[in-house]
C-alpha cells in the first residue's frame, strides 16, 4: 500500500472478539495491516492466539492457521515445528518494536483453492 494513513485506537474504540480487541483494514491489494490493541493470555491451555478467518471470491470462509508469538511459553515442540514447515505461511511469529515503540510482526496468509 502506498500512503498509509496511521490509524491509532484506544482501547475500547475498536472491535472485539473473545479476548482481542483489534481493527483491520483492507486496501485495493491483498494487504491489510491489524492493530491488536490488547491480547490476553489463556490461563490454562493453549499460548496466547489470534484466529483468522478468511474468504474471497470464489472462496468459501475458511480459518487460516493461528497467529501466536515466539517466545511464549506455551507454544509446543509440534506447534514449533508446523510452523517452521510452513515457512513464511506458519503462524509462530516474531515480534519487533516499531518506530513509534508498538510491537509488531509480519503475519502472511493465503486462501485454500476450494
Amino acid at each position: 500500500m502506498s500512503a498509509e494513513r496511521v490509524v491509532v485506537v484506544r482501547p475500547g474504540e475498536g472491535h472485539r472478539v473473545g479476548n482481542v480487541e483489534f481493527l483491520a483494514r483492507s486496501a485495493d491489494t491483498p494487504r491489510f495491516n491489524l492493530a491488536i490493541i490488547t491480547i490476553q493470555p489463556h490461563r490454562h491451555g493453549p499460548p496466547a492466539h489470534v484466529h483468522f478467518y478468511l474468504s474471497g471470491p470464489g472462496h468459501p470462509r475458511q480459518e487460516a492457521e493461528e497467529l501466536v508469538f515466539v517466545g511464549d511459553p506455551k507454544i509446543s515442540a509440534e506447534m514449533a515445528e508446523r510452523s517452521h514447515r510452513a515457512g513464511r505461511f506458519g503462524g509462530v511469529r516474531p515480534l519487533t518494536r516499531g518506530a513509534d515503540g508498538a510491537w509488531q510482526c509480519t503475519f502472511d496468509m493465503r486462501l485454500r483453492p476450494n
